[in-house]
């Protein structure tokens, strides 16, 4: 049989799970056996939305972890930034809610790449069961889970997240005002980037080693939005 063939043999056979036992089961086994994923079809991800993907790569690409073999993208969008790490040799799965998007994200996919995609909209609940990844992006997504379930539901989610990953690039708007909540309104004294390291602490523990690794524009306007790489491998040590 051609690899194309056995491309799309994989990728019907691999939709076919995903619609008899949902997304998340059908991430469990991407994630445990990659050779049963499809490798998927590259053009541009976010280019009518922002201006920061190069230097969203470029902040992100220098610092995971060398040793990394998967990456889970959520909120992904067209994808691009999953499809540029499954060009560096790791396991990429991007996961967003939108069919739309992700019919876009599989059209400009090479079948050479271990990338797929998958279209799930994460929940409180379901959000459980996710497997384990090495690395894991959340690139302003978690506010919108805040405003779409409550901040308390979102924080939940985030801390799970925290959980089951050993690295995490935690993107977010500077400013409370975007972000659409009192809670990380900051005063004149207070820093800014510390007051959102300081919230990532309370909500996935002292463990997490934070490090800010850059700020990017989202449209070139006023907004100005904060990239952090936490370290959460600690949340899962057993020590002495």
């Amino acid at each position: 049989m051609r690899i194309g063939a056995k491309l799309k043999s994989r990728y019907t056979d691999f939709k076919r799970f995903q619609k008899k036992k949902g997304t998340i089961e059908a991430l469990k086994v991407a994630s445990q056996n990659p050779q049963r994923a499809f490798l998927l079809q590259d053009k541009n991800y976010q280019s009518e939305n922002r201006i920061d993907l190069e230097d969203r790569w470029r902040l992100i690409s220098k610092h995971y972890n060398d040793d990394a073999k998967n990456i889970v993208d959520i909120g992904c969008d067209q994808g691009e930034l999953t499809r540029r790490f499954a060009k560096h040799g790791l396991f990429a799965i991007g996961i967003d809610r939108t069919a739309s998007t992700i019919l876009e994200a599989e059209s400009q996919t090479s079948k050479e790449l271990q990338c797929y995609f998958l279209r799930s909209e994460l929940d409180p609940k379901n959000i459980k069961n996710m497997p384990p990844f090495d690395v894991t992006l959340l690139l302003t997504v978690f506010y919108h889970w805040g405003r779409e379930f409550g901040w308390n539901a979102a924080e939940d989610m985030l801390y799970t997240i925290g959980k089951n990953t050993d690295q995490l690039f935690y993107e977010t708007p500077k400013s409370y005002e975007y972000i659409g909540s009192d809670q990380f309104k900051t005063t004149e004294d207070e820093d800014v980037i510390e007051s959102h390291k300081n919230y990532l602490r309370e909500v996935l523990g002292d463990q997490v080693i934070i490090e800010h690794i850059g700020t990017t524009d989202y449209r070139g306007e006023a907004r100005k939005d904060l990239i952090f790489d936490v370290d959460c491998s600690q949340l899962n040590c057993v020590c002495d």
